[in-house]
Parts: C-alpha cells; sequence; structure tokens
C-alpha cells in the first residue's frame, strides 16, 4: 500500500517525522509531497524544503520525497496512492482536516483519509511558531530536524 504525506513542511519539524515514521510503519511505501509554494509564500523556496527532508530519510529506502502544485488527490492518483496521511496535534486541525478530507473524498473517492495523532512531545510544534521563535534568535534545534536547524540558524543565528 503507498500513502501520500503532504504538506508545506517550512520547515519541516520534529513532528512532521513523528508522523511520517509511524505512516511508514503502516504502509509499504509513503511519497512525502512538499507543496510547491508561489515564490515569497514560504521561508523556504520549494527544493530546499524537499532537500531538508530528503536529508532526514535518506536511510529510508520506503520513503521518498517530492515537489507538487496542483490537486493534492491529482497528485496521490499518480503515484498510485492508497491513501492520504495527515498528522493531528488537537481539536482545531480535526476541524480543519476533517473538512478538507471530506473534500478529498468527494474528488478521489477511492483515496482513504488516515489521520494519525501527533506525539505528545509534539502537540506544541507548529513550523509557523517554529519561524517566530527562531526568528527572534531562540534555539529550535530540539523541535526540528538537523538539517531544518542549520537552516534555520542561517537566516536567523541562535542568540547567546
Amino acid at each position: 500500500m503507498i500513502a501520500v504525506y503532504a504538506g508545506r513542511f517550512d520547515p519541516v519539524t520534529n513532528g512532521h517525522l513523528d508522523i511520517l515514521g509511524r505512516a511508514e510503519k503502516i504502509f509499504d511505501r509513503v511519497v512525502v509531497a512538499v507543496y510547491d509554494t508561489p515564490a515569497g509564500k514560504s521561508l523556504f523556496g520549494t527544493d530546499q524544503r524537499v532537500a531538508m527532508i530528503e536529508a532526514c530519510v535518506r536511510d529510508q529506502p520506503s520513503v521518498s520525497v517530492e515537489p507538487f502544485s496542483g490537486l493534492l488527490t491529482d497528485f496521490a492518483r499518480a503515484r498510485g496512492a492508497d491513501a492520504i496521511v495527515r498528522g493531528l496535534r488537537a481539536v482545531t486541525d480535526f476541524s480543519v482536516e476533517f473538512d478538507q478530507a471530506l473534500m478529498y473524498k468527494d474528488m478521489a473517492p477511492e483515496i482513504e483519509q488516515v489521520f494519525l495523532m501527533s506525539d505528545l512531545r509534539y502537540v506544541f510544534v507548529r513550523a509557523t511558531r517554529i519561524r517566530e521563535v527562531a526568528a527572534l534568535g531562540h534555539d529550535v534545534s530540539r523541535l526540528v530536524p538537523p538539517s531544518a536547524a542549520a537552516a534555520l540558524a542561517e537566516i536567523w543565528p541562535v542568540k547567546p
């Protein structure tokens, strides 16, 4: 079975990797689909976000990383996906994800929607918040993988 795990991953966080690792235990293959955001709409360019995730999964042969644009359901179909995986941190995530999953189900009824709950260690970890505190010089290295920590530190050095 093949799953697609999609997002902006701007930057990838340890919470994202937690969901990915658990999806990898359930599915034979997981395609990480990195949304190709228009220029200026994300901190990191698409190629850089893909590279950050690839650095994290290079020893995981059942995981591949690809950029995508357009409809996720079209991307998932083109990859032969059986499921779209989404991570949930809290009730607020569920509300948004549930609505989105219903639309995906309408567009691609043959593709299942799978929700995985975040590990308690990552419930508060959001890429938006990571960017905010990193911009203020906070060390976020325990919340993101080394590839993301290094990329963030290049933009905003950690304050002593």
